[in-house]
């Protein structure tokens, strides 16, 4: 959205793809979030497997290789699907 301001949280870090903006996450962010969640070994792969940077779809693919769901990750962060 051109001209629009969208404040990110510290594990959003937005960047460009031509003509939109994407918001990747980042693997310190979700290490920290599956430890406090009590996936150890998810929060272990994490650190192996996922860039510095992800996108969402990456993040979902994580979760469904590891069992972890949408609303687990959403309800975690305090919000809603």
């Amino acid at each position: 959205m051109k001209g629009s301001a969208r404040r990110t949280s510290d594990h959003e870090q937005p960047f460009r793809d031509q003509e939109r903006t994407i918001l990747a996450y980042t693997k310190r962010w979700l290490v920290d979030l599956l430890r406090r969640l009590g996936y150890a070994e998810a929060a272990e792969d994490a650190l192996r497997e996922m860039p510095e940077e992800f996108d969402l779809e990456q993040l979902q693919e994580f979760g469904d290789r590891h069992g972890i769901s949408r609303d687990t990750v959403t309800d975690a962060m305090g919000g809603s699907p």
